[in-house]
């Protein structure tokens, strides 16, 4: 057991890390989540992530994270405050710094020896980080770290919702801290500022329509449809976080130490001269970032549709270039579409409705004609 003075003298060392915010609390089953995750994973709002519906109501569960666990410590980690001129930015708020897993399990590490200095031997302890079949954000909210907005993302007081979350489960038992209730009362400024309505109802979101899951997590074909709304966004999305009125102010968010925004990444080349990086060039600029999460194909993909949701003429001659030579049947289904709302009379366009050997990129190039037709 740790005594109430220890658990702040955690406290105090979690806050010394760089953490945020640090709250406490049992290991019990997350009852409100499970039965909010079991009806999320019904309507099928879990889309392609098979990796939800195969772990989906083991992330309600502590105890079967970590057997025998009896508490759990839960972490905040800021990312500073969002430049609300870039929330139409290609890139995600958090996606041009270093990679919030490797930085966060190092700090983890050091707490867990302050914690082990205490308990002894007997310490058991699993952490997670964004990667485990564990529901961080209903544990955040049970901690007293964070409540859920109507927009699914944990927001912290003071803080807002552009934070990652971390969390340690033990054996050791603690003190546990009230937990947060939501604050958003019957504002609904995050639901209204989703270009695709991908909240079906406040505090439930549809992943088939989510630009941050279409963006990053599916590997597929993007609905014709949905394409329009990715405006110019490469990886991710934050406009209903750029809508919440919780992430503003004018003081400055913590920044956790380790992830400032690098000068060196991606982000900092101009989003035309993505298509024609080499493999090498890719690999290097994405390294040890949240950027590298997906592959290079994905990269195109999404990169192509952004330049022509832009308007960028520019990069007509790359787009016939790939529509004509990428090996990839995803890439050449969606340049050719972006081809189409850039140059619809275009020669390669043409041919590749008549002769390309996939047939979903003779049909995306002979829709793109018709269109215009």
């Amino acid at each position: 057991m740790v005594s109430y003075s220890e658990r702040e003298e955690l406290r105090h060392v979690g806050l010394s890390l760089g953490f945020a915010r640090i709250g406490f609390t049992d290991a019990t089953t997350l009852s409100h989540d499970r039965h909010e995750l079991q009806e999320w994973l019904t309507r099928g709002y879990a889309a392609e992530m098979h990796y939800m519906v195969r772990d989906g109501l083991a992330r309600t569960e502590p105890q079967a994270f970590l057997p025998g666990a009896r508490s759990v410590i839960v972490f905040a980690v800021g990312l500073g405050r969002a430049d609300p001129q870039r929330q139409n930015a290609p890139i995600a708020h958090y996606g041009c710094r270093p990679d919030y897993h490797v930085v966060v399990h190092a700090a983890l590490e050091r707490f867990v020896e302050v914690l082990r200095s205490m308990v002894g031997p007997t310490l058991l302890v699993r952490q997670s980080v964004d990667s485990v079949p564990l529901s961080e954000r209903g544990l955040a909210a049970k901690a007293g770290v964070a409540f859920i907005g109507k927009s699914t993302m944990a927001i912290v007081p003071g803080l807002g919702s552009h934070v990652m979350l971390a969390a340690l489960v033990t054996n050791v038992a603690i003190d546990p801290d009230e937990p947060l209730k939501p604050r958003c009362g019957s504002c609904r400024q995050c639901l209204q500022a989703c270009p695709t309505a991908a909240f079906p109802r406040p505090y439930q979101v549809d992943s088939r329509h989510c630009l941050a899951y279409l963006t990053i997590e599916h590997a597929k074909e993007i609905p014709l449809s949905l394409r329009p709304s990715l405006g110019q966004r490469v990886f991710g999305c934050d406009l209903c976080q750029a809508a919440c009125p919780f992430n503003r102010g004018r003081t400055p968010a913590p920044l956790f130490p380790g992830l400032e925004p690098r000068s060196d990444l991606l982000c900092q080349t101009p989003p035309l001269a993505w298509l024609t990086l080499t493999a090498r060039q890719h690999k290097r600029l994405v390294r040890q970032t949240p950027l590298a999460r997906f592959y290079r194909h994905q990269w195109a993909r999404n990169t192509a549709l952004a330049l022509a949701n832009a308007g960028n003429s520019d990069a007509i001659p790359i787009l016939a270039d790939l529509l004509g030579s990428h090996p990839e049947v995803l890439v050449r289904q969606h340049v050719a579409w972006a081809l189409g709302q850039l140059a619809p009379g275009h020669a390669l366009l043409r041919q590749s409705a008549q002769h390309d050997p996939a047939d979903v990129v003779r049909s995306e190039a002979q829709q793109a004609i018709a269109a215009t037709r």
